[in-house]
């Protein structure tokens, strides 16, 4: 019996093509947006994620508490005492990949008589080429080089100073002592990363520089350790902790990991309730598209629901049915959705969404926070999970919205469909 009232279902569904087709079409509506939303979501979260731990964080970050607590205004004389030899120690911990030293202060950049503030950050070139990828980020001239007095400043920087690669720039700024220091640099190239803090304020200098300007000898601001494996960042900050106890490398040491920091611990997890938030009102469109959707096709249909029960079929034969053909309906609604809504995450996956395009490049330059958490280019994450959550979810509502119909459907009588409307 079971079986052909799934045969009746399957037919059933094929004898109206129109309403079917329009059915099907507002579920694959629904889950291909739900697939992209979801995907988009997922990308942005984890971009934001990474660059954190690329360009702030690291794997494991150490720097002094002070400089920890007032970081918002970089403490020049809050430093990582002999940071060459704890690098080099930490270097030696099972696991470590890169060790990258910063220091990072404010200075004032001139050229001729035009003067803006920014931010200077002392690195080791070739480090940072791995972990931030700086390199290729140089849209004009070439990379810093290790030895020489050279600067890279971010696009917006230069196109607000009017410099250009080959350009001298002088940096003016105060020590740890707080004498006054200036060192002409000669602009070697300029970056564009795509995040607007980064490229309107950001300056990279050898580290042997920032060190000569600050006069702070061979010491850092922060280190940054990367790993081989990120999820063992706990283990690798304890075995630091033991070197640090062990040497001379500061007073009172803040050791954390990337999952400690408070960008990503904190303030990535509110965001996150955010997107969520607005994943949740699209599920519910979607959610209310396919509940509408499905129950109309129930309900204009009481005069052939009438017609089955008096040829002798059962309550419980018709409410099974209606639900066969709600799962073959959500199904085939579904599973377009899921090849419609996948291939356009995939293929922009690989393209992205440029914002900076979307939204003018004027607004998008007016977007000017200190941390840079979304680039002007954002690529979708289609994940597994993704993919079958929105699959489930479109059969379940399908299924769901003919439950209540079909119980009351099925219950009528021949007469009472015939002559009246079905009320629900």
């Amino acid at each position: 019996m079971f079986s052909n009232i799934l045969k009746l279902g399957w037919k059933n569904i094929s004898r109206n093509k129109k309403r079917t087709f329009f059915t099907v079409l507002a579920i694959t509506v629904g889950i291909t947006m739900l697939i992209f939303a979801s995907s988009y979501i997922e990308g942005m979260m984890n971009s934001a994620t990474e660059i954190a731990k690329r360009m702030r964080t690291g794997h494991v970050r150490i720097m002094t508490s002070e400089y920890s607590r007032l970081e918002r205004v970089m403490p020049k004389e809050e430093l990582v005492l002999n940071s060459e030899e704890l690098s080099g120690r930490i270097g030696e911990v099972r696991g470590v990949e890169l060790v990258s030293q910063m220091v990072k202060f404010s200075a004032l950049l001139s050229k001729n008589e035009l003067n803006e503030p920014g931010v200077v950050m002392g690195v080791d070139p070739e480090i940072v080429k791995v972990h931030m990828g700086l390199s290729e980020m140089i849209i004009s001239g070439k990379y810093l080089s290790r030895k020489k007095k050279e600067v890279i400043i971010g696009k917006l920087f230069a196109e607000k100073m009017g410099i250009k690669a080959g350009d001298e720039l002088l940096l003016v700024t105060t020590d740890i002592n707080y004498s006054t220091y200036a060192l002409p640099f000669n602009v070697s190239g300029i970056f564009e990363t795509g995040y607007t803090y980064m490229d309107k304020h950001l300056a990279f200098i050898p580290i042997e520089f920032a060190r000569e300007i600050l006069d702070c000898g061979n010491s850092s601001h922060e280190i940054l350790v990367y790993l081989k494996d990120q999820e063992k960042a706990a283990g690798a900050a304890s075995s630091i902790d033991k070197i640090v106890e062990s040497g001379r490398f500061g007073e009172s040491l803040d050791i954390l990991t990337w999952q400690e920091d408070e960008i990503i611990g904190q303030l990535m997890p509110m965001a996150k309730k955010v997107w969520q938030s607005i994943l949740g009102i699209i599920l519910m469109i979607v959610a209310l598209v396919i509940l509408n959707t499905m129950l109309m096709i129930v309900m204009e249909r009481y005069q052939e629901i009438g017609v089955l029960k008096a040829l002798g079929l059962k309550s419980k034969e018709i409410f099974f049915m209606i639900v066969a053909e709600a799962l073959y309906i959500g199904a085939l609604g579904s599973f377009s959705g899921v090849i419609i809504g996948s291939g356009l995450s995939a293929w922009l996956e690989k393209t992205g969404i440029n914002f900076a395009e979307m939204m003018g490049k004027e607004m998008w330059e007016s977007f000017d926070i200190p941390l840079a958490l979304y680039g002007n280019i954002i690529y979708p994450d289609l994940t597994t999970a993704i993919v079958i959550k929105s699959f489930l979810f479109g059969l379940f509502i399908a299924i769901l919205a003919v439950l209540y119909p079909a119980w009351k459907s099925s219950k009528m009588l021949p007469a009472e469909a015939f002559r009246a409307k079905l009320k629900v």
